[in-house]
């Protein structure tokens, strides 16, 4: 039995599509995989920032400094402000 209509239009391209659409989503799938390896492998470069003297110190008494920054998705060298530890609770 013979394909008749759009069936027989369609088989002698048929190899060209699955094989345009394989490396389709190949191609998607690799920029997928560079994309996340990026993403894995960055690395962030903390700005050096100067803390205010405290009672003509410059350090606290037996505590340690926390700098937080105001945007946790952002760079930290690009968010050079010092946020207030009350803003962020």
């Amino acid at each position: 039995v013979e394909p008749v209509g759009f069936i027989a239009s369609v088989k002698s391209y048929l190899l060209y599509v699955i094989v345009v659409g394989v490396s389709l989503f190949l191609f998607l799938l690799g920029w997928v995989g560079v994309f996340y390896l990026w993403k894995n492998t960055r690395r962030f470069r903390f700005p050096a920032m100067d803390v205010p003297r405290r009672l003509g110190a410059n350090y606290a008494a037996g505590v340690g400094a926390m700098i937080y920054f105001h945007d946790k998705h952002e760079s930290p060298d690009k968010q050079r402000d010092q946020m207030p530890d009350y803003l962020t609770r």
